[in-house]
């Protein structure tokens, strides 16, 4: 996949100045709060300091759950089970859509938006899944889902019936019922991660799930809207958009369908809100499906993750690190879908007294998604091979899992001839510096939030190295690595109790 794509390279210093810590916002100089938590919620194996970190005081739970109910996992490359075309009335298409919002730009495309397409392609195995877009997503996780879905061009809802259309959450709403009246299928919104196969549902002509919160119904969500084509209840939801206002935030994809299906119940299976949107967006809602192990999903055909209010809550700094910590239920199970290996730390052999220290740093890191490259160019890499392979073996890892002999070095392009599998490469120099132990979970962050990580090649030089040492300019990462730095030493010079 890393084929035709133009490669930066990028000093560590650089990369830790942009990467986010916990709070969501980027580092400056001074801050060294961190986002990769280790065992036991200590950020960085208790190395770091700086803000307290929300979970440091969690005592690891035992044997986290982490199967989902069927069973998948997203190594890469990704391959998903076959699909087919069901014998229901539904036809077995789901349809995601994916719009830029009102600042344009490509759209990111952020962990539970992974697991959600990457759910319904493992678990529902449909004909199809079918991205409806205005631009296409950006960010490495969207990179890893294009080959496997079908691309739309989504049109620009104005107005409907001649009334206007604002926000691109009342588009989406506009958008699904007219995709699914002239398709039918499965649409399901982007945070909506599929646990169970929807075939049972899929000879009705139309199904849909409660909503509730605090023990009162609020609706028919339909961000989970299961049709024919042409069904006539999703007729009659979108000739109701005649008496459309923008005013109403869930009248018309929550409140309006279940008075719709109270008055024709016949022409809708309604599903308890178990099956799809439990737990709710409310605070109590949040804590058990983030923050708990209560509740095992075995009722859900599906779970909302209820990705705008996640955002605006406690949980806003959920990134693939706290899959491999006991937070809860749903988080533990969210493992499977985490890209392995997300990184590959390509070791040379030209320099093995610097094996083993890079080797440490690799076994220390806080996010254990990632693989090691032995690049045995040399006339002792096997050897090398063999030591790299003893002690990762010493440290608790199979190296039959981990690591990847290889051969050859990087083209001129720093496309690796090798195998390396990960998202993203991080080629050791021959001086190298033990890793930073949060180094792989700041990625991991990065990625999860759907902020453009060019793939490719990261040279990892030594701390006393300046960005000019190796005669190479360094790449930016994203168009915002630079703006967002120095952002970031701005907002701190001016922030209360900035360092002098």
């Amino acid at each position: 996949m890393r084929g035709g794509v133009a490669h930066g390279v990028v000093s560590l210093a650089f990369l830790a100045l942009w990467l986010p810590t916990a709070s969501g916002r980027r580092p400056s100089l001074f801050d060294s709060t961190v986002l990769a938590r280790g065992p036991g919620g200590v950020a960085g194996g208790g190395a770091a300091t700086g803000t307290p970190d929300r979970h440091a005081s969690r005592p690891v739970k035992g044997a986290c759950p982490r199967e989902l109910p069927v069973p998948w996992k997203a190594s890469l490359p990704l391959r998903f089970p076959p699909g087919d075309r069901g014998n229901g009335k539904i036809p077995k298409i789901v349809h995601f859509v994916f719009l830029s919002g009102h600042n344009g730009g490509e759209p990111a495309f952020t962990f539970v938006n992974f697991a959600a397409v990457a759910s319904a392609l493992a678990v529902i195995r449909p004909e199809v899944v079918m991205v409806h877009c205005d631009q296409e997503p950006r960010g490495a996780l969207w990179k890893l889902l294009r080959p496997h879905v079908r691309v739309m061009k989504a049109r620009d809802v104005t107005s409907i019936f001649g009334n206007s259309v604002r926000g691109t959450t009342h588009k989406s709403d506009v958008l699904r019922l007219e995709i699914l009246l002239q398709h039918g299928g499965i649409y399901m919104d982007t945070d909506i991660i599929a646990l169970r196969s929807f075939d049972p549902l899929l000879g009705f002509e139309c199904v849909m799930g409660d909503e509730e919160m605090d023990g009162w119904g609020t609706g028919l969500n339909s961000a989970v809207t299961l049709s024919a084509p042409n069904a006539s209840f999703v007729r009659m939801m979108y000739e109701s958009y005649r008496d459309f206002t923008d005013w109403c935030w869930n009248c018309h994809a929550v409140v309006l369908p279940k008075k719709l299906a109270l008055s024709n119940p016949g022409l809708v299976k309604q599903l308890p809100h178990t099956k799809f949107h439990w737990p709710s967006w409310n605070h109590a809602g949040m804590k058990l499906m983030m923050d708990s192990f209560e509740y095992d999903y075995a009722d859900n055909y599906a779970v909302h993750m209820w990705a705008q209010e996640l955002v605006a809550s406690p949980y806003a700094d959920f990134s693939m690190g706290w899959c491999y910590e006991c937070h809860s239920t749903l988080v533990s199970m969210l493992q499977a879908y985490v890209p392995d290996p997300l990184v590959s730390v390509v070791l040379p052999c030209e320099a093995p007294d610097h094996l083993e220290a890079a080797i440490v740093g690799a076994l220390g890191q806080t996010f254990p998604s990632w693989e090691l490259v032995v690049v045995a160019d040399v006339a002792d890499g096997d050897a090398c091979a063999r030591t790299a392979e003893r002690l990762l073996r010493d440290g608790g890892v199979d190296p039959d899992a981990r690591l990847v002999r290889a051969s050859g070095r990087p083209d001129v392009h720093g496309v690796h001839p090798n195998g390396a599998n990960g998202v993203l490469v991080i080629e050791l120099d021959a001086t190298v510096a033990t890793l930073p132990p949060d180094l792989f979970g700041r990625i991991a962050a990065v990625v999860s939030h759907g902020l453009e990580v060019q793939e490719g090649v990261y040279e990892f030089m030594n701390a006393t190295s300046s960005l000019n040492q190796k005669g190479r300019a360094a790449a930016a990462i994203s168009r915002w690595a630079v703006p967002c730095a120095m952002f970031s030493l701005l907002m701190a010079a001016i922030a209360p109790g900035a360092p002098a």
